[in-house]
């Protein structure tokens, strides 16, 4: 189906009080609702549960975006849809079996992978030698937090935000990259 109005129009209609506008956000957004369900394998007897979480994680998109922020409203609502289906993926663990939750750093180095630079030359230039070792423990060795803080022996805090602040320099790498 194709929209007449970008998310922007749909956005500023809605803040107007246009209900149509409303409804008309709801029917774009839901195939990538239903996108990232299948994603993560939500079984079929949750599906509905999870697509209405899909839809509330919508609305509260939509009332906390940013216009002025440099984030697109599509990724803005796929980070918080994907971060809430892992929330209750953890939260009620018990209940949903083989499904595998990992963590937002793959999605954002597979868009670091997507640009048209050499990942392997440039993703890594701006981080401290901490960091380096920290990012690639956790993530290609899949160390968790105490063992990266035993191994280098240091404070499980000092892992925590050596890994904050690797994202957020990665973060501005791929920003960097897109404008370019």
């Amino acid at each position: 189906m194709i929209y007449k109005y970008n998310d922007y129009e749909l956005l500023y209609l809605i803040y107007e009080k246009q209900d149509e506008a409303l409804e008309l956000m709801f029917k774009k957004y839901e195939s990538l609702i239903r996108t990232r369900i299948r994603d993560f394998h939500i079984k079929s007897k949750n599906y509905d549960d999870f697509f209405q979480e899909g839809l509330i994680m919508l609305k509260i998109a939509i009332e906390t975006y940013d216009i002025y922020e440099r984030k697109t409203f599509n990724k803005y609502f796929d980070l918080i849809l994907q971060r809430k289906i892992r929330e209750i993926l953890t939260r009620e663990s018990k209940y949903f079996y083989h499904v595998v939750i990992q963590d937002n750093m793959d999605y954002l180095l597979s868009e670091v992978k997507e640009t048209t630079f050499k990942i392997e030359e440039n993703w890594k230039v701006g981080l401290t030698a901490l960091e380096k070792q920290v990012f690639e423990m956790m993530y290609e060795s899949k160390k968790d937090i105490s063992q990266i803080a035993k191994e280098i022996l240091c404070d499980e805090r000092k892992i925590y935000n050596a890994i904050y602040r690797a994202k957020k320099k990665i973060r501005r790498v791929i920003t960097h990259s897109n404008r370019s």
